[in-house]
């Protein structure tokens, strides 16, 4: 399979690519191979869903006519310098936080390991909130979740809590999946947090609690943004009070991610 630089000079296949999330220009890695095996079963490729410096994804329907989603963590090297630990690292990491919340609702079920840095998950048949976000701007009739649904999306942050899990990235829309039966879903771990086990760990158990309210802060944002019309004057209210350790990190990281986006863009890579 040619990597994304040799099938950036051509434009994508009308249906294969979500284009909006798989730059023209990659800087490091491969896109998802056209297919793969595991237990026994022979996967081929649907569509490629995105792709960034740290991994790539893509949906793959099985001989046996199941849905799965693989994300491929990069090993390549990046200016000399060798990180395939990083890649499997941060597999086995997002592998050990499916593993841990196997049992909780509103979490695709994991499928197995694939190669020394794949994971692969159950498809969740839906769509995600960037695609309601999206739909004004593609000229699609826009679409509202279920009255309850952000009612659920805060009941599943509480039970990650519960499990010792802050998941972090509630912040991006398309983290959160809108299945088909209308109820929230929440995929990529990459950078959740767990509470540290030891109690002497002040420090780390201090920053969990501190995600876990980010987390719901983010809920209630989420809803400002999708279901405004269902939030009561205190969440509004609640929904515009960030906490001093996220304005702080707005105030140094948004300079930061502007340099980023612009560079990216000269690089041909966004």
């Amino acid at each position: 399979m040619s990597d994304t630089n040799d099938r950036s000079s051509a434009a994508p296949p009308k249906g294969q690519y979500d284009v909006a999330r798989i730059p023209p220009r990659s800087l490091r890695g491969r896109l998802c191979p056209d297919t793969f095996t595991l237990d026994g079963a022979v996967y081929t490729l649907e569509k490629h869903l995105k792709h960034d410096f740290f991994a790539s994804t893509a949906r793959y329907r099985g001989d046996h006519g199941r849905r799965v989603c693989l994300k491929h963590f990069h090993t390549e090297s990046c200016l000399l310098i060798p990180l395939g630990w990083a890649g499997r690292y941060m597999c086995n990491r997002e592998i050990g936080f499916y593993r841990h919340l196997a049992d909780v609702e509103g979490v695709p079920a994991l499928v197995g390991k694939l190669g020394e840095s794949g994971m692969v998950h159950e498809w969740i048949e839906g769509c995600d909130l960037l695609d309601y976000a999206q739909d004004a701007r593609m000229g699609r009739p826009e679409r509202r979740v279920a009255d309850d649904f952000f009612d659920r999306l805060d009941q599943l942050a509480l039970t990650l809590h519960q499990r010792d899990v802050a998941y972090v990235d509630l912040n991006k829309p398309d983290n959160v999946l809108v299945g088909d039966d209308g109820r929230p879903y929440l995929v990529d771990f990459q950078i959740s947090y767990r509470r540290p086990r030891r109690r002497w760990n002040l420090l780390g158990r201090w920053l969990f609690g501190v995600l876990c309210r980010e987390d719901l802060y983010h809920v209630r944002k989420l809803k400002r943004k999708f279901r405004r019309d269902l939030m009561t004057d205190h969440e509004l209210r609640r929904s515009y009070q960030r906490s001093f350790l996220l304005s702080f990190h707005r105030q140094f990281a948004h300079p930061f991610q502007r340099v980023r986006r612009w560079v990216l863009t000269k690089l041909g890579a966004r």
